[in-house]
């Protein structure tokens, strides 16, 4: 089974609440859970969000737009995904973070073609990082996920839960689609990180309610000693 695990916490540091500030109207996890959902349909997302009492608000969410869930540890973001993929069955999932309102859904779509037309561990698009910030997709083999190998790994991280792939890629099989001359159209992030990415990102998509048009066609690199070069 196939599924988009929305990241979405309150707790944020530098812009606390910030996946449900309103852009255009609607929250920014509405956004991101939209598009997403264009893709893979409403039964194929999970919001993954903490058991605190803070995060609340994003189980509401969830209820009130017919999204599937999950709660789990604040802390450990790694153990909050295992638990995610573990309660509904997930063969491979696309991670996605929930402050990213303009993911465009042909690269989602992307993402997932060439996971199918090849077997891989990752497929991923910042390795390295070509689109803008806010275009992040990644689609995870679970079996590659939760083994313990992948947990033992020097690069493992319990918060940046795919280092792992990245700091050890020759353990594994990745492919990474890259784009060239992608640009933001004078935004410099499509993420919301801080206060003056709401504020930009909310001016500027009310000129382009669209959002970011479609990038340049993708270039693949599969990274595996015994593969070559796509």
């Amino acid at each position: 089974m196939t599924m988009v695990l929305i990241q979405a916490r309150m707790s944020s540091k530098r812009l606390p609440g910030k996946i449900l500030k309103r852009i255009n109207g609607q929250p920014i996890l509405g956004h991101v859970a939209a598009r997403c959902e264009s893709i893979v349909g409403k039964q194929n997302i999970v919001i993954v969000t903490s058991n605190e009492d803070s995060d609340a608000p994003v189980v509401q969410f969830a209820k009130s737009h017919g999204y599937r869930f999950y709660c789990g540890s604040l802390a450990n973001v790694y153990d909050r995904l295992v638990g995610a993929i573990l309660t509904y069955g997930i063969d491979h999932f696309v991670r996605v973070c929930g402050d990213s309102p303009f993911l465009h859904p042909e690269i989602l779509a992307q993402a997932l073609t060439h996971y199918r037309g090849n077997s891989v561990d990752l497929v991923t698009n910042v390795f390295p990082r070509s689109y803008p910030k806010g275009q992040s997709v990644e689609v995870i083999r679970s079996s590659t996920f939760l083994a313990p190998e992948y947990t033992n790994l020097n690069g493992f991280s319990n918060e940046h839960v795919t280092k792992g792939f990245y700091s050890c890629y020759t353990k594994y099989t990745i492919l990474n689609f890259s784009c060239s001359h992608a640009t933001s159209k004078g935004l410099r992030t499509w993420a919301v990180d801080t206060k003056e990415d709401f504020v930009l990102i909310s001016e500027w998509i009310k000129k382009y309610p669209q959002g970011p048009g479609s990038f340049p066609k993708s270039q693949i690199k599969i990274y595996n000693p015994k593969i070559a070069d796509a």
